[in-house]
């Protein structure tokens, strides 16, 4: 009974995720005022937890993606790598909001998104009952987001996007947690 239990518990959570992503109700933050904004450039995502470059590589990627279809112009992750490689910065330096201008400007940017990934963590639920453990394992991201104009220097908006979702698949972590939080990113941005 207690695997059952857990399974049944691992499904309802994902599901909850999943309707509540469908709604926009994952992230309650007020939609910020982006009315000035026509050229989004998404800069690759900085990664500060252990093993999460893949997950921080793909996490800005995707956004991207979702992105194209917004009433932004969007200039991916992919080419503002390449500027920030040839300008000689690093992700981690995006902190400093005259490095991200020097990086919007250089890729004619009004503003420009970036992301930290600052946990990525995977855990397995326990199952308190006698017999063999099969409780479900989850996967944690917390990303911190930031947009800054690049005429102002003044940040339209800043916060810490986290999703925590069931570890379906193989492989060190699920990408399941960071498409939720990137979809939650878009939706807040108006996609």
């Amino acid at each position: 009974m207690g695997r059952i239990a857990g399974a049944a518990r691992a499904a309802g959570a994902f599901l909850v995720v999943v309707l509540a992503m469908g709604a926009g109700l994952v992230h309650g933050a007020p939609r910020p005022d982006f009315s000035r904004i026509r050229i989004l450039a998404i800069a690759p995502f900085a990664d500060e937890a252990s093993l999460s470059r893949q997950i921080a590589d793909w996490g800005s990627v995707r956004l991207g993606e979702l992105m194209t279809r917004s009433r932004f112009q969007v200039i991916p992750a992919s080419r503002v790598a390449s500027e920030m490689q040839r300008l000689g910065i690093a992700r981690s330096d995006l902190i400093s909001p005259s490095r991200t201008v020097a990086v919007g400007q250089a890729v004619g940017a009004d503003a420009v998104l970036t992301g930290r990934v600052t946990l990525l963590m995977q855990e397995r639920e326990r199952d308190d009952t006698d017999g063999p453990s099969f409780g479900g394992t989850t996967t944690r991201v917390d990303v911190d987001v930031r947009v800054l104009d690049i005429t102002t220097r003044v940040n339209l908006f800043q916060d810490t996007f986290s999703c925590t979702t069931p570890t379906l698949f193989s492989g060190p972590f699920s990408t399941a947690a960071m498409e939720c939080v990137v979809r939650d990113v878009a939706l807040l941005l108006g996609r």
